[in-house]
């Protein structure tokens, strides 16, 4: 027996060889396929000929593409392959807009990295874009891919997904419509594409996606005011995911239950905020400030009233905040004049329902009394006149 597992060895190494010499896939023993549909869309502003794609793994040898389908995936005529990784489909034209799809059966194990280029004519069109492909278990994980500087990724927790899900992340370039953002926003600084097959609509628990920025990358934007938006294909703009930022380790970070399948990408506002605020207590920090903040984020940008009043104040008040910055001696009044704005926002951010309901009847009921009291005041002093 011992002699027989030593000969089959032998021959599983002889075969590798052989095949190898041959230029042959490498036997895989009982490793099974990935499979994985990679959407191929050309955004570069002019229509392009060949597509080339190459995976590889690292530290990993290279995983071998095993088969693809369609074998000429519109509008491609022929195909040359280059070893067990690198394919290049051409005789054919992608209109700007327009996108390939190809189904390919990987071997090997995930997870792997694929980049890809368009060319016209022999000369490379745009720049390489680079994916990450990878598999996540139906009890959960997760998947990174390198955006400049540092990692984005994609958190699935227990339960999340049902089955077994291939996960895939691109930085995408160029970003869609980085403009097209919520009014007062400025562009979109980077985006992460994820892709997930089989796609639910939504997951059985909220994936938590994080993307990095550097300093560099935020000059010009306050940095408290990153959120994550998410890309409208049928729109062409993008929209706010709630999200929370962490300005120690330079990262923004959504939840998303439903559509995951798409661009994200950090994005934010001016410089300034809570501007006339910030002038009259001399720091962004100040706990006054981030009182007013979170009333912001809670209750005036969760309704489109609030979201308007907002947008006023960001249109009208830097004028207002230049002013007392320039003139010291007014930001004690200025303190003074916001203590009822800070006092109220306190009530309402740091309080429960049954808390709030107690203390606005408190007010009211003393409200009530203060004017029968005033009232009561006014006849005695009408009686003695009389």
């Amino acid at each position: 027996m011992k002699g027989l597992k030593i000969f089959s060895a032998v021959v599983m190494i002889a075969l590798s060889l052989l095949f190898a010499t041959l230029g042959l896939p490498a036997v895989v023993g009982a490793q099974e396929p990935v499979g994985t549909m990679q959407t191929f869309q050309n955004c570069e502003g002019e229509s392009v000929n060949d597509l080339h794609i190459v995976f590889w793994d690292w530290p990993d040898p290279d995983p071998i593409i095993n088969d693809w389908a369609p074998e000429y995936p519109p509008p491609f005529t022929t195909h040359q392959r280059s070893g067990n990784d690198t394919l290049i489909f051409s005789g054919g034209t992608v209109i700007n807009g327009g996108s390939v799809v190809i189904n390919f059966n990987l071997l090997g194990t995930p997870p792997f990295y694929m980049d890809w280029w368009w060319t016209k004519d022999d000369d490379k069109v745009g720049s390489c874009k680079h994916e990450k492909i990878g598999v996540v278990p139906a009890g959960g994980g997760s998947v990174s891919i390198p955006l400049p500087i540092a990692e984005a990724t994609v958190d699935f927790p227990p339960g999340a997904l049902e089955v077994d899900t291939v996960v895939t992340l691109s930085d995408v370039l160029p970003i869609p419509n980085p403009t097209a953002v919520p009014q007062g926003f400025l562009p979109i600084i980077k985006a992460l594409g994820i892709q997930l097959e089989p796609d639910p609509e939504t997951l059985g628990a909220p994936a938590t996606v994080t993307i990095p920025y550097t300093d560099e990358e935020i000059e010009g934007y306050n940095e408290e005011t990153l959120q994550i938006l998410c890309y409208d294909d049928n729109t062409g703009t993008w929209y706010v995911i709630p999200s929370t930022v962490d300005t120690a380790n330079n990262v923004v970070t959504c939840e998303r239950e439903q559509q995951l399948d798409e661009f994200f990408g950090p994005g934010g506002r001016p410089k300034g905020g809570c501007f006339i605020t910030t002038a009259a207590y001399g720091t962004p920090m100040a706990p006054q400030i981030q009182i007013l903040r979170d009333f912001r984020d809670q209750y005036l940008l969760t309704n489109p009233a609030g979201e308007a009043l907002v947008e006023l104040y960001y249109k009208t008040s830097p004028p207002i905040a230049n002013f007392i910055t320039e003139h010291p001696a007014l930001k004690p009044v200025v303190r003074a004049a916001l203590v009822p704005a800070i006092a109220m926002s306190t009530v309402a951010v740091n309080t429960t329902l049954v808390q709030k309901i107690v203390i606005v009847g408190s007010m009211a009921l003393v409200s009530v009394l203060l004017v029968v009291w005033i009232r009561k005041r006014a006849g005695k002093a009408g009686g003695r006149v009389n």
